[in-house]
């Protein structure tokens, strides 16, 4: 089998072809059309498409326009190849990234007949088509939560035939919700697109071959991609594929292993492979915006795209482990960012900032990528803010016990059906009259990460206050939150004990995540009551995110049966720590069993049939970070290890 055969899927635009950390991506939609297809630019919430079809060429055989026709097109981590056929001319195009926003085009024809051939081959650049099809006018996409527009993409004067700009011009779209302080730095921004696409005429004998390279750059200033051009185009003839070959072989090396109870075993080999590869290309840098030049894990590359709060902290837990320097810059990004209330952003790239955080784990990741850098000098830069945010909590949302409420869904569980009396079933609303140990479960570990990082800078004090907090919120939530009759934990009525829905989800185990103080016999009453009741969360499809026995089920609900794998992951904690070591084995290889029906790794997975993206719903959208995650941090056995782990000196 060849190298990284069946890894990976560029046919979906949220799960784009990228790597050395582009900001633009490429993917194929239209599969039986050839060439270079959708160009994506990856610099604000939603990413933007800048052109539908980047490249295309044509053929004449001895004056005669002769059509080229797509027979197979293959994906690869580091190449794309197509072979295409006219007439009796093969041509096999290889697409592969140089560095930085920059492709290499190699063009490999071949005469096939038995007679000489005159060759003439002419490039038709995305400028060209648009010249045809919209001669003026404003192209609308949407992009996430935003609308935007551009003209049609323009020829850059004394550039080289081929070479074009584009400006991409962002509007609200008063349809979508939007989160509270979002803040755009531009409302506008420049592409750019550098190469030379001259046609070529030559004879071609029967049997021999003529290659031809190109070297395609992208850009948003001019610079750049002008600069990158001049660099490898006089060189565009000696690269070899195998040197892009060779940079993600040193990427996969620098990977922990898979663990044997899941080695042996190529299709988790290529999961491992896909999630690995997949992860590092979403690590994308700003460009002297929002982000500053710090790279930020993309969720995906189309719609639901850009960085997040929640989904950044777990993703770069997994990321440490093949790529410290970007999961450290990713955690510096959002933590150089505090609002005037101590409050880290919710939605970061470098063109969009807004919201306060999402669930609070942000403290918990940077302890987790620390233990794999101890990087002392990193803990240093991002402790302060690590604490502010989480005294935002206790400042702005806590109760007069001292325990902290979920103010909006948009924090973490958009649909949640345990918010069913405030929003009926609406996403991202405000929540008020209801008190969650799940929040507060995030809190207590927060509290004890921070006092970790405390210890290990020096200020033993401060560690100690940080420790005596996180024991005293844990011992409240079993307090207020626990049921012994209903082996639960369980939301309630604010400033009570009177239960609210007593719904069920994967969130309301995570007290047990955070070790909160119960009896050994409660936690295996809880486990074995809820978490391996095959009526409520264990089955083959693991913990769907409401009970698969709640009437309100929906298999295909976002927060309401469908499956999150990262919550999966933490349940798998759970199992482990807590002494259900083969439970915790059996639900990691069912979710990984399960993620291999799709194509790609996705947000999320319909309960009932396992599958992830759904084009009928919009939900599981293909390539996301802290999906890669999982599959990284489960494979290479992170599930066995606890939530917090003891620093290795």
């Amino acid at each position: 089998m060849e190298q990284w055969t069946q890894v990976m899927d560029y046919s979906f635009p949220s799960a784009g072809w990228s790597d050395c950390h582009s900001t633009f991506c490429l993917s194929w939609p239209r599969p039986e059309e050839p060439g270079l297809q959708w160009l994506q630019s990856l610099r604000t919430h939603g990413g933007a498409v800048v052109t539908e079809q980047l490249l295309t060429w044509n053929v004449k055989l001895d004056g005669e326009s002769t059509p080229l026709q797509l027979q197979s097109r293959q994906f690869f981590p580091e190449r794309v190849v197509e072979v295409q056929k006219a007439g009796s001319l093969e041509v096999v195009a290889t697409y592969s990234w140089l560095e930085f926003n920059t492709l290499h085009v190699q063009l490999l024809l071949t005469n096939q007949g038995s007679t000489n051939d005159a060759v003439d081959l002419a490039y038709t650049s995305a400028s060209k088509l648009e010249e045809a099809a919209t001669p003026e006018g404003r192209i609308p996409y949407e992009a996430g939560r935003r609308v935007y527009y551009r003209p049609p993409l323009g020829q850059m004067e004394g550039e080289p035939e081929g070479s074009w700009r584009a400006v991409i011009q962002f509007e609200s779209d008063p349809k979508a919700p939007h989160h509270p302080g979002d803040q755009l730095n531009a409302h506008a921004y420049a592409v750019y697109f550098q190469a030379e696409l001259a046609p070529h005429s030559f004879a071609l004998a029967a049997g021999d071959s003529q290659q031809l390279d190109l070297v395609m750059a992208f850009g948003h200033d001019y610079v750049g991609p002008r600069r990158r051009w001049e660099k490898h185009r006089p060189h565009a003839q000696q690269w070899q594929v195998s040197q892009a070959t060779a940079r993600l072989e040193k990427l996969e090396a620098q990977a922990p292993a898979i663990i044997p109870e899941f080695a042996e075993q190529p299709d988790l080999q290529r999961l491992y492979q896909q999630a690995l590869f997949g992860l590092n290309s979403l690590y994308i840098p700003g460009e002297g915006g929002f982000a500053g030049t710090k790279r930020i894990p993309w969720t995906c590359k189309h719609v639901l795209a850009g960085g997040f709060f929640w989904d950044t902290a777990f993703t770069s837990v997994a990321g440490a482990l093949f790529h410290p320097a970007a999961a450290m810059e990713s955690i510096e990004a959002f933590s150089d960012l505090p609002n005037e209330r101590g409050a880290m952003p919710a939605n970061l790239t470098d063109g969009l900032i807004g919201g306060e955080g999402q669930n609070p784990i942000m403290a918990w990741g940077a302890w987790n990528i620390f233990c794999q850098t101890k990087d002392v000098d990193w803990l240093g830069r991002i402790v302060h803010s690590l604490e502010q945010h989480v005294e935002h909590w206790f400042l702005h949302f806590s109760r007069a016990n001292g325990m902290c409420y979920i103010y909006n869904s948009l924090l973490g569980s958009d649909d949640d059906a345990r918010y069913d009396f405030c929003m009926k079933g609406l996403y991202n609303q405000p929540v008020s009259g209801v008190d969650s140990p799940d929040i507060n479960a995030f809190l207590v570990m927060e509290l004890k990460a921070l006092a970790r990082m405390h210890q290990v800078l020096g200020d033993a004090e401060r560690a100690r206050q940080m420790e005596e907090r996180a024991e005293h919120l844990a011992r409240m939530i079993p307090e207020h939150f626990y049921f012994a009759e209903e082996n639960a934990f369980l939301d309630v009525a604010e400033g009570t004990r009177d239960i609210m829905s007593g719904v069920l989800t994967p969130s309301l185990f995570l007290p047990l995540w955070a070790e909160v103080p119960l009896k050994t016999s409660d936690i295996q009453a809880m486990i074995e009551t809820h978490m391996l009741n095959p009526e409520s969360f264990y089955r083959e499809h693991p913990f769907p995110s409401l009970a698969y026995n709640h009437p309100e089920y929906d298999p295909e609900g976002y927060w309401r049966g469908r499956i999150w794998p990262h919550m999966v992951f933490w349940m798998c904690q759970i199992l482990w720590m807590h002494g259900y070591q083969e439970e915790a084995t059996t639900t990691a290889r069912n979710l990984l069993r399960m993620m291999l029906k799709t194509p790609w790794i996705c947000e999320n997975y319909n309960s009932e049939t396992g599958i992830g993206w759904s084009a009928e719903t919009l939900r599981g959208w293909p390539g996301y970070n802290w999906c890669y995650a999982t599959v990284i941090l489960l494979l290479s056995g992170a599930y066995q290890r606890p939530p917090l782990p003891e620093l290795e000196r």
